[in-house]
């Protein structure tokens, strides 16, 4: 699943694969998701959602190397703060905010809000506050890794043994808080996380099915990371956008990236878009007469083929990519997933007719080796 920041991602995961807290209020969906919700820039990296032996995390660390030169950029742009220092220059050696919180929190150097006496509420930087009293930025470095204490956060893996799959819900929904912030003093600060569930991806007989929540994106470029995942034989790719927004820029960006980088054909079973209205959005589309839907599937139909208009009118046509909506309020969830499995099931049978050719052409060569040698 890839997205900008905020489109709600986690939220449709979290809901499609029943990964809900069944001790959480119903009306409240981002205290009923287990993966963490927000106003976006909330997921601190690349999440796993696959069968597992039990229920359990698996917390793959970023490396030495990778780990200094985030805390080096935190630093330098606290330290860039702390001195006036140039606000461009700034901006080009902060880290984001999802690592930030992380940072902060590994190493105790949070923005505290407090009341003062008239009730106005005051925020102290921690982090400004110790830079304040470091005479030189490498010395700001060494004190900010020595309170992170990276030599006991040597955990990988957090297994849930008792109370049941309910319980585990429960339990699962505060670890990846906790460790998606930087909350836990043992575990490193994760490069991916694995999210272990007993079961999960059991409705294709015969294939082990993950989920993958990617880390919303927040620039037109494509990532190293979801680059992988668009030229991975073995993924099926969901775009998603907002239900007004769809399709958005970044997701015509990417269907364009991979037909052009990648030579992907985006209706064999490699791509969807998926669009996720919230409340009464689909209500509120207009056929060309200007009238409204008659109800929310109306709404979506309408929807979906002013996307296909626009996707068909780019330099290229997209015109064959399916379009899915999901209202995590509303909609089958079963459904969604089911048309999720659909796509899985093509993209094989793609690979599988590619395949049969290939063999047939080789097939082909063996009985006439003597022609094919002569014209050869």
């Amino acid at each position: 699943f890839i997205g900008e920041v905020g489109v709600g991602k986690s939220t449709a995961i979290s809901f499609l694969y029943g990964l809900l807290d069944p001790t959480s209020p119903p009306s409240d969906l981002r205290e009923r998701v287990v993966l963490e919700t927000g106003g976006g820039h909330t997921t601190l990296c690349e999440v796993n959602i696959r069968r597992g032996p039990g229920f359990g995390i698996v917390v793959q660390a970023q490396s030495d190397e990778e780990m200094r030169n985030l805390v080096g950029d935190f630093c330098a742009a606290t330290w860039l703060r702390r001195s006036g220092g140039d606000g461009q220059k700034n901006d080009s050696v902060n880290v984001s905010e999802e690592v930030q919180r992380a940072l902060r929190n590994m190493s105790g150097l949070t923005v505290r809000r407090e009341r003062d006496a008239k009730g106005k509420t005051n925020s102290r930087d921690q982090a400004a506050e110790l830079a304040s009293q470091c005479a030189t930025e490498e010395e700001f470095r060494a004190r900010v890794i020595e309170r992170m204490k990276l030599e006991l956060r040597t955990r990988r893996e957090i297994w849930i043994e008792e109370g049941g799959a309910k319980a585990a819900m429960q339990q699962l929904r505060k670890l990846f808080r906790d460790i998606n912030n930087g909350r836990l003093g043992d575990v490193p600060m994760p490069a991916s996380i694995d999210l272990l569930i007993p079961g999960f991806g059991s409705e294709v007989p015969g294939l082990a099915v993950s989920a993958v929540d990617t880390k919303g994106l927040d620039e037109v470029a494509v990532r190293a990371d979801l680059d992988a995942r668009l030229k991975d034989p073995r993924t099926h790719v969901v775009l998603c956008s907002t239900f007004n927004q769809a399709p958005s820029t970044s997701v015509q960006l990417l269907l364009d990236h991979l037909r052009n980088a990648h030579g992907v054909r985006v209706d064999a079973g490699k791509v969807s878009v998926l669009a996720l209205p919230r409340d009464d959005e689909a209500m509120a589309v207009k056929d060309d007469s200007g009238e409204p839907p008659i109800d929310d599937e109306d709404g979506y139909h309408l929807k979906r083929d002013q996307i296909l208009r626009t996707l068909a009118s780019g330099d290229g046509d997209l015109n064959g990519v399916p379009i899915l909506f999901f209202n995590a309020k509303k909609d089958d969830a079963a459904k969604v997933r089911g048309q999720l499995i659909e796509q899985i099931v093509r993209l094989r049978k793609s690979y599988e007719e590619r395949l049969l050719d290939e063999c047939a052409a080789a097939d082909e060569v063996v009985r006439h080796h003597e022609t094919q040698a002569f014209t050869s």
